[in-house]
C-alpha cells in the first residue's frame, strides 16, 4: 500500500478503498474459509490451507495449525479474522479498516508488520484512526 503523507481523512479514506491488493472486503453472512482464502489471495505465496473438525475451522500452513472455534453467528467472521492474525504473528497483520463501518460489507487491510510499523512510524495517530487492531474482544461486525 502506497500511502502520501495524510493531508485529510478523506483523502486517507480513497486511497484505501482505491487499493485492490491490500483490501479484502468481508460482508457479515460471508463464509469464514472464504476469508481464510482472501487474506491468503492478498499474501501471495502463501499456501494456507482450511480444514474442518465438527463446527472448528482449522487453519493450516505445513506443521502450522490454528484451531478456530466457530458459534455460527455473525461473531464467526471476527473470530476467524482474529484467529488468521493469530496465525501470521510475526509476518503480516490483518487490521479494520474504519471507513467501512456502518456497512454490512467491511474492508480490512492486510498488510506486512513492517508496512504496519513503517506506516505507524511516519503517519503516527492518522494511522490509528483509520485502521483498527483486531483484538477478541471487539466485535467489528457488531
Amino acid at each position: 500500500m502506497q500511502l502520501p503523507v495524510w493531508r485529510s481523512s478523506d483523502e486517507a479514506t480513497t486511497l484505501v478503498f482505491e487499493d485492490e491488493d491490500n483490501i479484502i472486503w468481508v460482508d457479515w453472512r460471508e463464509e469464514d474459509e472464504a476469508i481464510v482464502r482472501y487474506v491468503a489471495d492478498v499474501i501471495n505465496g502463501f499456501a494456507i490451507k482450511v480444514d474442518w473438525e465438527g463446527d472448528d475451522m482449522i487453519i493450516a500452513e505445513s506443521e502450522r495449525r490454528e484451531t478456530v472455534p466457530l458459534k455460527l453467528d455473525c461473531g464467526d467472521r471476527h473470530v476467524a479474522l482474529c484467529a488468521i492474525n493469530k496465525f501470521l504473528a510475526g509476518s503480516h497483520e490483518v487490521r479494520f479498516v474504519k471507513a467501512s463501518d456502518g456497512s454490512d460489507t467491511l474492508a480490512f487491510a492486510v498488510l506486512p508488520r513492517e508496512a504496519w510499523a513503517a506506516l505507524e512510524d511516519e503517519f503516527g495517530a492518522k494511522v490509528q484512526a483509520a485502521f483498527e487492531v483486531l483484538v477478541p474482544e471487539k466485535n467489528v461486525f457488531g
